[in-house]
């Protein structure tokens, strides 16, 4: 892992975005095991304006080695230190990126903030992008506007990232469990649906009933209901809403998104 190209050393490029250069040292979360995920680290400043979640396919070592270390080390935070390239490479036209792979370090522990690398050169194949946007510092919130997440996962691993959509805002990472039985339709009717069936290889946007500040972010433990007004359920209704236990949190960052 460089010690000499950090991310604050990117923020040269910290202008408008149609010309803005997005080759950076892209700094990500890795979290999962079967699929496992990559989460850019974002900040609101060129080249790191970009919210990204891709799933991703470590090579056989790789996935060796994070294995036999959160054995030895417990199941805590792991980052991917890539190689500089253009995060812009992971957009995807026609469902598809540019960039269909990724090589870097595998780190235990945040990249930037005293991490132990396990492997160096490690290759990530790109499955699929979850979900990407360029990020756009001088939004303006909407009146009323509520805590958004973003959901996905699939085989009994899901998860919730916080959307950013305005600042001051927070990146999140939570894993959660939807609570059998409590599905309905966005009028409060039950429906049968197995909550096994709700999974997304796209991220769908959810909502919950609170203010989308850092104040009233989820925590572990709570149980709450998700709103998922443009997703529809295993049943396919239109719409549906469900209880949904917050597990852990595997992420969170504050201040390099005020």
């Amino acid at each position: 892992m460089s010690g000499e190209h950090s991310r604050s050393s990117d923020h040269h490029h910290d202008h408008g975005s149609e010309s803005c250069d997005t080759v950076g040292r892209h700094g990500m979360l890795l979290f999962g095991a079967d699929p496992v995920y990559l989460s850019h680290l974002p900040m609101w400043v060129c080249p790191h304006n970009r919210q990204c979640y891709v799933e991703v396919a470590p090579d056989g070592t790789s996935v060796e080695l994070l294995r036999a270390d959160r054995a030895r080390h417990g199941d805590g935070m792991y980052t991917f230190d890539p190689d500089l390239f253009p995060i812009a490479e992971l957009e995807p036209h026609d469902g598809v990126p540019a960039r269909t792979s990724l090589r870097g370090t595998l780190v235990r522990g945040h990249f930037e903030r005293g991490g132990t690398p396990i492997a160096r050169g490690v290759q990530v194949d790109v499955r699929q992008v979850v979900w990407y946007r360029e990020l756009d510092a001088d939004a303006i919130p909407e009146p009323g506007q509520s805590l958004e997440y973003l959901c996905f996962g699939r085989g009994g691993s899901m998860y919730l990232a916080h959307e950013l959509r305005t600042r001051p805002s927070f990146d999140q990472v939570l894993t959660v469990r939807f609570i059998p039985g409590t599905v309905q339709t966005l009028v409060g009717h039950p429906l049968d649906d197995d909550v096994a069936a709700i999974q997304f290889d796209q991220a769908q946007p959810v909502t919950f009933g609170r203010d989308d500040t850092v104040k009233c972010r989820l925590t572990a433990g709570e149980v709450t209901t998700a709103v998922f007004s443009l997703t529809r359920s295993p049943s396919a209704s239109r719409g549906f809403s469900v209880e949904v236990e917050i597990e852990r949190e595997l992420y969170l960052e504050i201040n390099e998104l005020v």
